[in-house]
């Protein structure tokens, strides 16, 4: 059985980095884990939207493994985990693409079919297709 998602999804989520310094951690890294908001599946696109002083899309992944429980997470993933926050599920990401900070700023997604940079989302496909001209 394969593990390709011949019909992946393209989601969107944000990252505040006065809670988690994204940027710093995917320096040194190319694996992050973060809360799952949505029905995401194995292979399915993730565009992390980095807020301020960033303020634009700066990573593409893919999702390695979706679903993930708290009592699952590693030692070392245990900075994603919201105190007294009720049990939510995980994905763990790999990097498949650093872009540039040249572009996909807030603006340019909002023009670009994106409706909020405030939530976890599916990205709609005028949104995908701006994105992929820089991929």
């Amino acid at each position: 059985m394969s593990n390709v998602n011949d019909n992946p999804s393209y989601w969107f989520v944000p990252c505040n980095v006065k809670l988690f310094d994204v940027v710093e951690h995917l320096k040194e890294n190319d694996k992050l884990t973060v809360k799952q908001g949505r029905k995401v599946a194995v292979g399915d696109y993730v565009y992390l939207y980095v807020g301020k002083p960033y303020s634009r899309i700066l990573y593409r992944c893919i999702v390695k493994e979706a679903g993930v429980r708290t009592g699952d997470l590693a030692e070392s993933e245990k900075y994603a985990i919201s105190k007294g926050a009720r049990p939510t599920p995980y994905m763990r990401l790999c990097v498949d693409i650093r872009f540039d900070e040249l572009g996909l700023s807030y603006a340019d997604l909002l023009e670009n079919g994106l409706g909020t940079v405030q939530a976890q989302q599916s990205m709609p496909k005028k949104t995908v297709a701006y994105i992929s001209k820089f991929e």
